[in-house]
């Protein structure tokens, strides 16, 4: 989705715009999206070249989740492997506890809750 982070050569990007196609020079078709810094230029990559960002503890914390489940906070609980469990507090009630992976499955369900909170890496 436009606004996820991904990696790019090891480097965080934004998603900028999705569904650009072309041929390259071999002839060959490709997908590709524009990926982009906050307050920088955009560079058009293929969709291979990206990837998902890994949720830590400490990108939670930087957003200001807390490590203890409050009713009127976001929160997380310990990581339990290569995952970490999240409780969303968002309008109109908490949510189970649910599991993420990466830093954009967090950005997905904060926008169906509709919480706008802007992730900070």
């Amino acid at each position: 989705m436009i606004g996820d982070w991904v990696l790019h050569d090891r480097e965080p990007y934004q998603i900028r715009q999705l569904g650009i196609y072309g041929v390259d020079r071999d002839g060959e078709d490709y997908a590709a999206v524009c990926i982009g810094k906050p307050s920088g230029v955009g560079l058009i990559v293929e969709r291979n070249e990206i990837e998902p960002i890994p949720i830590t503890t400490e990108i939670l914390e930087k957003n200001e989740f807390s490590e203890n489940y409050r009713e009127d906070d976001l929160s997380y609980a310990q990581s339990c492997g290569d995952v970490i469990g999240i409780h969303i507090f968002g309008k109109g009630g908490i949510m189970d506890e649910m599991y993420f992976k990466y830093v954009h499955e967090l950005q997905h369900a904060l926008r169906l809750c509709r919480i706008e909170k802007e992730i900070r890496l």
